[in-house]
């Protein structure tokens, strides 16, 4: 599990500190909000192959129990306490991504690439440091200003392989 810290994102005339991560104010070009969201239907989907395919393997296994003469009661019971404990590992697997929050990102657009310096489950957390960042773009603070937020997940990486552009893949903004 990632660990949530408390962070002082510090801004100066020139610099924006989040953490251990310092960015010129002269290269953001742009800083926002971003959503990251569970994946409700690739998660069902993948649950729900799962269950299937561990289904398949006992059925096959059924398959080779009745080639081998085993007596059909006991069968029904392996079979009964099989089904209950996929339909369990693939319930509780599925019950525990399910229950995974919407993070808010604050996302760093500089004149490389996006960076997601970090996130929390509240969304005011985020807006606040968008509007603080932002202001500072446009009006670089005289001395430097501090502002603590807490509970958060520092971090964040955009994956391209080739031509193809996988998107955002969680690094450190776990559950």
């Amino acid at each position: 599990m990632t660990k949530r810290q408390d962070v002082d994102v510090r801004i100066t005339k020139y610099t924006v500190s989040i953490g251990a991560q310092t960015y010129q104010l002269r290269h953001i070009a742009r800083v926002q909000r971003w959503e990251l969201r569970p994946a409700y239907g690739m998660l069902a989907s993948r649950y729900l192959r799962r269950g299937v395919g561990m289904l398949v393997a006992l059925v096959i296994a059924n398959a080779f129990l009745v080639a081998a003469h085993t007596p059909v009661p006991l069968l029904q019971v392996v079979d009964v306490l099989a089904a209950c404990a996929i339909l369990a590992v693939t319930g509780l697997g599925f019950a525990r991504a399910v229950a995974v929050r919407r993070r808010h990102v604050l996302l760093v657009e500089t004149t490389g690439r996006p960076i997601g310096a970090l996130s929390s489950d509240k969304r005011e957390t985020i807006d606040n440091l968008v509007a603080e960042i932002t202001d500072a773009m446009e009006n670089p603070p005289d001395s430097p200003r501090v502002i603590h937020v807490g509970n958060v997940i520092l971090g964040d990486q955009i994956n391209q392989t080739g031509d193809n552009n996988t998107g955002k893949r969680e690094v450190n903004f776990g559950g």
